[in-house]
């Protein structure tokens, strides 16, 4: 009986603990803007710099939407990590079959976009 009642009460900690997931609070939400600085980009055998752009980031409950350029894209994320300073988000982006990183730091209103290669990584503010 006491067995029973031990396995028991572990079974109900343990979907506790995994249903208490790391939430991104409602003052990160909002929009970020920044631009992906200028790169090179080898095409066959040639290099060509690519120019820069501007990015935009509209972070919400659940979702967010990407724009670079005149691009956008939106997909839903869920929080990787939390640590002291920073949430780290994995977003499934629609008709792409690589997620995105992107790390929102919990001082100074900014963020950071892990760029796919060869992009070079953003820093957006918050408007």
């Amino acid at each position: 009986m006491k067995k029973q009642f031990l396995f028991l009460l572990i079974v109900l900690l343990s979907a506790g603990q995994l249903s208490a997931q790391t939430k991104l609070k409602r003052k990160y939400y909002g929009t970020y803007e920044g631009q992906i600085n200028e790169y090179p980009l080898e095409v066959g055998k040639k290099l060509i710099q690519v120019k820069a752009v501007p990015i935009r980031i509209e972070i919400n409950a659940g979702y967010l939407s990407i724009q670079v350029g005149k691009l956008t894209t939106r997909g839903n994320y869920k929080v990787l990590f939390e640590a002291d300073d920073y949430f780290v988000l994995d977003a499934v982006m629609e008709n792409q079959s690589i997620g995105e990183r992107i790390v929102v730091f919990k001082r100074g209103a900014k963020i950071s976009r892990d760029g796919l290669f060869p992009q070079p990584s953003a820093r957006l503010f918050k408007n």
